[in-house]
Formats: structure tokens, sequence, C-alpha cells
């Protein structure tokens, strides 16, 4: 997570002025005081924490702000989270669920590995009672182990739709593109694993590696 060690110093500094007895601290998501489960914890949410756990071994803690967040996150339709995963409401949530938890160390995943990671399991372990065969494709991924994230299908597709249609607005009429050439998603999934390294690439090289036709 490319922000814990500002995130540990805040957390830090914010026990501190707790126990100095200042009256408005500022806000800390990870702070247990300040955000107490004030409910019995739900079977969905020790679901949801022991499937993480099995991910990412370096959570430690939780407050009434993961445990809200959780339930919101479950209250939302599948479309929707893969629909704002990365910019809006599922988004919002995630984080605040991330920010929440208190952590033995520096996580392992990046932070938008942990995004995916519990949309995932709300799907397919919480909807889906699909335990297993997550743990099975997901634990010890190699493209986990490399990047620190996994881009599921589903999100290629989404968000190479959205360059496909931005792709045709800036072609004319008779110069647009009209078909997807076969391996252009695997081609476009390993562009997403190199995105710092898009800009140096050019336009011209990222248009022509997704719609170049597979040889042979």
């Amino acid at each position: 997570m490319e922000w814990y060690h500002v995130w540990k110093a805040e957390y830090i500094n914010h026990k501190q002025e707790q126990d100095l007895g200042v009256i408005e601290p500022e806000e800390c998501l990870a702070c247990e005081i300040c955000n107490p489960i004030e409910r019995e914890v739900p079977v969905v949410f020790k679901k949801f924490w022991d499937a993480l756990f099995k991910f990412e071994d370096t959570i430690l803690m939780y407050n009434n702000v993961t445990l809200k967040g959780l339930l919101d996150l479950v209250s939302m339709d599948n479309k929707e989270r893969e629909d704002t995963i990365h910019k809006g409401k599922c988004r919002n949530i995630v984080d605040r669920i991330i920010e929440s938890i208190r952590y033995r160390q520096q996580p392992k995943m990046k932070e938008k590995g942990l995004r995916i990671i519990m949309v995932v399991i709300v799907r397919d372990c919480i909807e889906g009672n699909l335990e297993n065969e997550v743990f099975d494709r997901l634990i010890g991924c190699p493209e986990i182990m490399e990047h620190g994230y996994i881009l599921e299908d589903w999100d290629v597709e989404n968000r190479f739709q959205k360059f496909w249609e931005w792709y045709n607005t800036i072609l004319e009429n008779d110069t647009k593109a009209k078909y997807v050439a076969p391996g252009a998603i695997t081609q476009f999934r390993k562009l997403l694993y190199v995105e710092e390294r898009i800009i140096e690439l050019g336009e011209d090289e990222i248009v022509y590696l997704i719609t170049k036709p597979e040889v042979g």
C-alpha cells in the first residue's frame, strides 16, 4: 500500500493527541476509540475478514468504519460495484474500508489490489459462495505477487470498452475502427500492467498494439 507510512504516522499522531486529551483531534478512520463497534459483528463481515486475511495477512484490526463499509459494499448491485470501482461510489466505500483497517506492517498488496480483492470477495465469496474457487485461482497468483494487484477479466473488459469508445471518437468517419483484432484484450491487459509506461510508448504504438492482427 503506497501511502502506508503516511497513514501510520497520522495514526500515531492521532493517538498521541488522544493521550494528551485534545478535545477534537483530527479525524482518524483507523482509530478504534473514535469508531467503536457497538453491535454484534455479523457473520457476513467475519467471512469477509477471514477471506481478506488469506490475501493480505498484515491486516490486524477493524472498527465500526470497516464494518459499516463492508455492509455498504454488500448492499450495492454488482454491476454498480464494477462500474465505480476506480472512480465513484464503490471506490469511495472501499477506500474508507482500506483506511480504517489497522495493519501490522506495510501491506504486501498495492491499494488498487486491495480494492479489487475486496470486490472479488464480496461478489464471489460472500454472494457466490465460491471461496475455494477464488482461493485456488488467486492465492499465490503470479500477477498479484509481481504487480501487487490483479486485473479481473470484467475490469479489463470495462476499461477496454471505454478506450475503444474514446479511440473511435478521435477518428474520421471513414477511418473508424470496425472490429477488435484477435488478442487485443490480451495486449490491452499487458498495457494496463505497465500503465506507468503508457505515456512513454506514445499513442501510435498503443493503438498499434491494440489493433494489430495476431500472427499465425
